[in-house]
């Protein structure tokens, strides 16, 4: 027998003494997987702005952005506050200035919906939503109304809490 041939014939009994060795035996053990879904919303929102005005001969409008994202198939509502402008009401929000100055206005769900957008138990919540899992847009139009006085130059400002319940 040639040596190349012994060789490769040493080479393949050390192989199959060595894969012998390393399966002589086996072991296996499973383990659970799981995962939990819960029902979960997430809402954010732009500023609205009404701009710069020196009259209200008109009604004055802007319009912002809410958007919300529940999971797949949670029913959900999306509500507004008053807004923090003292003796504020949802039909009759009030922007302040320095010095307790106010302009009223209201939010409405959208440009032609005659009720202003509330928290459900006084004036109109956006109910009977389904989350998708994907974002949905809300475009609420504010509405400073035509006729006021305008009672003092200067920045006025409010902050609308905005809920969603699901």
């Amino acid at each position: 027998m040639s040596y190349s041939r012994v060789r490769k014939l040493a080479a393949a009994l050390a192989l199959i003494l060595i894969s012998g060795a390393a399966s002589a035996g086996t072991a296996t053990t499973t383990f659970p997987v799981s995962a939990t879904a819960v029902a979960a919303c997430t809402v954010s929102a732009t500023p609205l702005n009404f701009g710069t005005f020196a009259t209200l001969a008109n009604n004055v409008e802007a319009i912002n952005t809410l958007t919300v994202n529940c999971a797949l198939g949670v029913g959900y509502n999306v509500m507004m506050s008053a807004g923090t402008g003292v003796g504020a009401t949802f039909s009759a929000r009030k922007l302040t200035a320095n010095g307790g100055f106010t302009l009223d206005y209201s939010i409405f769900p959208f440009l032609t919906f005659p009720t202003p957008w509330g928290d459900g138990t006084a004036l109109s919540s956006v109910t009977g939503s389904t989350g998708t899992g994907l974002d949905q847009i809300f475009s609420p139009v504010g509405r400073i109304f035509s006729g006021q006085p305008i009672p003092a130059t200067g920045a006025y400002t409010d902050t609308i809490t905005v809920t969603v319940a699901f």
